[in-house]
């Protein structure tokens, strides 16, 4: 599925590469921080949504019971035959390297004592690892 690996990357690739390097061209923190923000949530959607049940075949969701609890659900198709190993490896590869990846470029922002970006780079770890817990309970 070379088109679904494309924007399982695409989204995941460009909100790294905004945050790294837009800040060359503009000084707007705001701009960047909403371009970044989007391309993250692109990413989540994409990912939950469509590339996990086409590339690895596996589902995950949140239901909100009536008295306020959580619930998570879980799906994963038992019939993992079609699966091609390529496709299983991108995704699997990407989905534990971002949180890697955001978890070093927080340490950069503590580091540098740049707490305005931490609030983007928090950001995208919450969505990461709630995308990769979400994906590793459903692979189980």
């Amino acid at each position: 599925h070379p088109i679904i690996c494309f924007f399982h990357l695409f989204f995941k690739v460009a909100a790294l590469l905004c945050y790294l390097f837009l800040t060359i061209f503009t000084d707007n923190f705001v701009l960047v921080f909403v371009l970044v923000v989007l391309l993250l949530s692109f990413d989540f959607w994409t990912v939950k949504n469509v590339t996990g049940r086409i590339l690895v075949a596996l589902r995950w969701w949140n239901d909100i019971k009536d008295d306020g609890t959580s619930v998570w659900r879980f799906e994963n198709k038992s019939d993992s035959k079609n699966i091609h190993k390529l496709d299983k490896y991108i995704f699997w590869t990407s989905l534990y390297a971002q949180p890697v990846i955001w978890i070093l470029l927080s340490l950069v922002c503590f580091i540098r004592f740049n707490f305005q970006w931490i609030i983007v780079v928090l950001f995208a770890l919450v969505l990461t690892c709630i995308q990769l817990y979400g994906f590793v309970k459903c692979s189980r």
